[in-house]
């Protein structure tokens, strides 16, 4: 699954007192990418979000599945959809 991130992304991170510069740490890819992301001018797989689901219901006490929802919205089932359409 392919996600995007929510219009709430950066409003719900900064209530749950997590920093772009500290979430990306604690899941390990460069705080450009959590930038873009959280522009909504990059998407993520799901093994990506689900790590940042992790790192904010930790924060908030929530479960991981309710995470994901509040802070992403699928956008594509894979990352390359290929045409139904003959050739």
């Amino acid at each position: 699954m392919i996600y995007q991130a929510s219009e709430e992304f950066v409003a719900l991170l900064e209530l749950a007192g997590i920093r772009q510069s500290e979430l990306a740490r604690r899941i390990n890819t460069p705080r450009s990418a959590v930038s873009h992301l959280a522009a909504r001018r990059r998407n993520i797989g799901g093994a990506a979000a689900a790590r940042i689901a992790a790192v904010y219901s930790e924060a908030t006490n929530i479960s991981q599945e309710e995470a994901l929802a509040r802070l992403f919205v699928p956008v594509a089932e894979k990352k390359y959809q290929v045409s139904d359409r003959k050739r």
